[in-house]
Formats: C-alpha cells, sequence, structure tokens
C-alpha cells in the first residue's frame, strides 16, 4: 500500500470547494473551475508537499466534483471520490454544518 505524507479533504459546491490539509491543520477556499484547480495545485506546491505524496478525498456530488476529478486525474494525483451519504454517515450527527466541516470529514 502506498504511503502518503498528506491527505486534502475537499468539499466541492456549484461555484467553490474548501480544501483542507488534515496533517497541518491549512483550509483554502477555491473557485470550482479551472482557474481554481490550478490555484489549489500551487497552493499544494507552495507547502512543499509532492503531488505524488498527496491522497485527496472529495465527496461525488455528480457535475461539481466531475471537473476537479477529471484535473487530478490528468494530473496523475491519486484521489478518491466517496459517496456523500458514507461521508455523512462516518462524521455522525451534528446540529449545523459548514463546507468548512465538511472538507474536514
Amino acid at each position: 500500500m502506498k504511503k502518503y505524507s498528506d491527505s486534502a479533504g475537499l468539499d466541492i459546491s456549484k461555484k467553490t470547494f474548501d480544501a483542507v490539509f488534515h496533517c497541518k491543520g491549512l483550509h483554502q477556499k477555491f473557485s470550482n473551475d479551472p482557474k481554481g484547480f490550478k490555484a489549489f495545485i500551487q497552493w499544494i506546491l507552495d507547502l512543499e508537499l509532492d503531488l505524488s505524496e498527496v491522497l485527496v478525498c472529495l465527496e461525488n456530488s455528480g457535475y461539481y466534483s466531475l471537473r476537479i476529478s477529471n484535473y487530478l486525474f490528468d494530473k496523475s494525483m491519486d484521489y478518491v471520490a466517496e459517496n456523500p451519504l458514507q461521508i455523512k454517515r462516518s462524521i455522525g450527527f451534528r446540529r449545523s454544518k459548514s463546507d468548512n466541516v465538511s472538507s474536514y470529514s
């Protein structure tokens, strides 16, 4: 099994996506378009992380997550597109939910 130096959790919405690096405790918001995807990759590189050693986990939200999934695939990055129901069940009951909270899940 491959070892990763860090993982990024993404919460995807129509216009933006939130990204969190769990080990570093960092959060950033990007536009859900090619410009935002490039900014996300640049953020990873600015953190001095190797793209091949980062696992990206995101919610499979259909069309909204398809473009970033294709972008990550084209960059040969490892990612997991998880079922939204599985993510919801894994974080348990919460009274309030935000994109920031979801990206940490």
